[in-house]
Order: structure tokens, then C-alpha cells, then sequence
């Protein structure tokens, strides 16, 4: 069975059943990894060493990276 064959008799347009259906344990967690680096490497030409080692450090906590 596929989605389409789930959702087929939805009257609803396909994006708000999509959005419906995405919820955040289905977000990429290789996409979650690049945006902290991305973030990290934004701030790395503000903030200093201790201060991004202490970022990262929470992000691992919370299980992101």
C-alpha cells in the first residue's frame, strides 16, 4: 500500500496532508547536523573557543549532533 493509495480519498490538497504527516521525529537527522554546523561555523568568527566548545557541548546533550 502506498501513500497515495492511504490518502487517495482525501479531498484535502496533497501539501496539507503532507503536513499533516510530517512530524518532527521524521526530520532528517543528517539535515539537523548540517544546520548546527552551519550555525557553528557562522559563529566561529564571533565567538571564541570556549564559548564554541560549550555550544557544541549542548547541542550533544540534547542529542543533536
Amino acid at each position: 500500500m502506498s501513500v497515495l493509495d492511504q490518502f487517495g480519498d482525501d479531498p484535502r490538497p496533497i501539501l496539507e496532508v503532507a503536513l499533516e504527516q510530517a512530524t518532527p521525529n521524521r526530520i532528517s537527522k543528517a539535515w539537523v547536523r548540517h544546520r548546527i554546523e552551519e550555525v557553528i561555523c557562522q559563529l566561529s568568527t564571533v565567538l571564541d573557543d570556549g564559548q564554541i566548545e560549550d555550544m557544541v557541548q549542548a547541542f550533544k546533550r540534547k542529542g543533536l549532533t
